[in-house]
């Protein structure tokens, strides 16, 4: 059974939501008609107006606008969760409907894999079991809704689901002051990162100040106490110097007889004020307070945005550079928005742009420092797309099936630069391989620069991110594909015959193969040095063999 990995989409949203937001707050504080107000909301910038509105704690024009968003890869754990937010929609995968019979994907907690391999290969074995339970049930209670009904109640709550969830701004506000807070579970905290993230790109004046509340101002973290300085000890009375007696009354003078009420003289009559005096045009006169003035910045989040999942996910949604980008567009993949330095629409760049507008992709043009902060190298053009959808093994072997060709698969073993990774995948779709497997700790993943130095490759190959490598060898050799380990001590390589179905193992320059994966591998296979160097880079190495793999295939 897969293991899986959240995914996160932002699918709808209101329509210019900071101008829905404004009008809705214009409406209240001025006696001008619908039609006048839409005309000065569309006109000027509303980034001030609507901060200075949130500063008053005028939220329920917040409710006019709502987000929409697509989320998969999280745990039945994190459902129980999101539901307690009542003021939130929600569309879920029904386990009544949708039948595991062939499986189901599961969420291994972080704890859990920071005790080791072994820990995570028990903690799968525990899904194989529940998963044989849930088969067991379903065959007794019978197929269809009635069977999965009852078969679920084994189901852990690592079980992976699917939802759609639509929330106001006003409630997502609220939603992020709880569950982007430090305090909070670490599942739902990475969600409500990438949440925030997403909604930061759409509308920056309605969630730039919101975020979690352990971090708001300059209000210390919860638990540390107060310093009460020289205080003096606890029991020790203060001296009160020439205080008298206890019992001797002080004496007021002529003071005049209780009950005789005092002459304020000509103070006006009590006159209740109405608290939506503060009008927004008095407000341009005495700025009103604000979290953009406290120590609160968006950018304090990044402590509680220490969750690899959400970490990943904005790295492999950036694609940078001309060619990757001019892929991607072909390949068909969502995108949302193109950033394009400005004055550079000549050239290929120009190619570009005009196939994002035809595939009504948004096209921004932005200054050159902007893009630098987005990534390296970006020749003058940023895209974000969609998460990108990490593949499985099954998918590679199926696909291979369905081509009528045995399987050739690229297995990378400890590969951390992201050049090398984008290289290999480049070099793997060139020969005609099914994909390329990668593990998932202690290696790199599609970063931009491994995206980028795949020239668009990644579009048209499969990638798959795995646990265990080792039991990805023994499921494949199960399958009679041979597996050929790239190191300096095996058999050359032009000797091996690489007919019928290969998995080619390729480690990091600097430790090899681990001595695990090296151990469950069919044969050693080598290059012959004739320099006085003694290796090849991992990428370059690589491609030679893969060539070879080809050559024999077509012989």
């Amino acid at each position: 059974m897969p293991r899986s990995t959240m995914k996160v989409a932002l699918i709808r949203h209101t329509l210019s939501p900071e101008e829905v937001v404004a009008l809705g707050a214009r409406l209240c504080y001025s006696r001008a008609t619908v039609d006048s107000l839409q005309q000065r909301v569309s006109r000027d910038d509303q980034s001030e107006f609507v901060s200075r509105i949130l500063s008053m704690g005028h939220e329920s024009v917040l409710e006019h606008a709502s987000f929409t968003f697509a989320m998969e890869g999280v745990s039945r754990v994190l459902l129980a969760q999101i539901t307690r937010h009542r003021l939130a929609s929600f569309s879920v995968q029904s386990q009544r409907y949708v039948s595991y019979e062939k499986g189901f994907g599961y969420i291994v907690p972080p704890k859990i894999e920071a005790l080791g391999e072994d820990a995570v290969a028990e903690f799968e074995r525990q899904m194989d079991t529940m998963h044989q339970w849930y088969t067991g049930w379903q065959e007794k209670l019978g197929a269809g809704e009635g069977g999965n009904e009852d078969a679920r109640f084994v189901l852990p709550g690592a079980c992976e689901t699917r939802m759609m969830v639509t929330m106001n701004v006003r409630e997502l506000r609220h939603f992020f002051s709880l569950r982007m807070c430090s305090r909070a579970q670490w599942e739902i905290r990475a969600l409500a990162t990438e949440m925030h993230r997403l909604c930061m790109e759409i509308a920056p004046a309605l969630f730039a100040d919101a975020g979690p509340g352990c971090l708001r101002g300059a209000r210390k973290p919860y638990g540390e106490k107060k310093s009460f300085g020289d205080r003096k000890p606890y029991g020790e009375k203060k001296s009160f110097g020439d205080r008298k007696p206890y019992g001797e009354k002080k004496s007021y003078g002529d003071r005049e007889p209780y009950g005789e009420k005092k002459s304020f003289g000509d103070r006006k009559p009590y006159e209740r004020r109405d608290r939506y005096d503060r009008r927004p045009e008095m407000a341009d006169e005495r700025p009103a307070p604000s979290y953009r003035d406290s120590e609160y910045r968006p950018v304090a989040v990044a402590p509680v945005m220490a969750q690899p999942v959400a970490e990943e996910a904005v790295q492999e949604n950036l694609l940078a550079g001309r060619n990757p980008i001019r892929e991607a567009l072909k390949a068909g993949r969502d995108i949302e928005k193109l950033l394009v330095q400005k004055g550079e629409l000549t050239g290929s760049a120009r190619e570009i742009v005009q196939m994002a507008k035809e595939a009504h992709i948004p096209v921004q043009e932005v200054e050159h420092q902007r893009l630098n902060e987005l990534a390296k190298n970006h020749q003058g053009m940023v895209a974000f797309a969609s998460a990108y959808q990490y593949s499985t093994v099954e998918a590679m072997l199926a696909e291979a099936e369905e081509k009528g060709e045995e399987p050739f698969l690229i297995l990378l073993d400890g590969i951390t630069d992201p050049h090398n990774l984008g290289a290999i995948i480049r070099s793997a779709e060139c020969v005609g391989a099914h994909g390329v497997i990668v593990p998932e700790r202690r290696a790199v993943g599609l970063t931009p620069a491994a995206v980028k130095a795949s020239a668009g490759a990644i579009e048209h190959i499969k990638v798959a991110r795995v646990v265990n490598m080792t039991r990805v060898i023994e499921m494949l050799k199960a399958r009679n594909i041979w597996t050929y380990a790239l190191t300096m001590d095996g058999t050359d390589y032009e000797k091996v015959n690489f007919k019928g179905g290969v998995a080619l193992v390729v480690g990091s320059e600097g430790e090899g193969i681990s001595h695990l994966v090296l151990e469950n591998c069919d044969q050693k296979v080598s290059l012959p040095m004739a320099g006085h160097l003694d290796s090849l880079n991992a990428s370059v190495a690589a491609g030679v063999v893969m060539y070879r793999v080809l050559s024999s295939r077509r012989a």
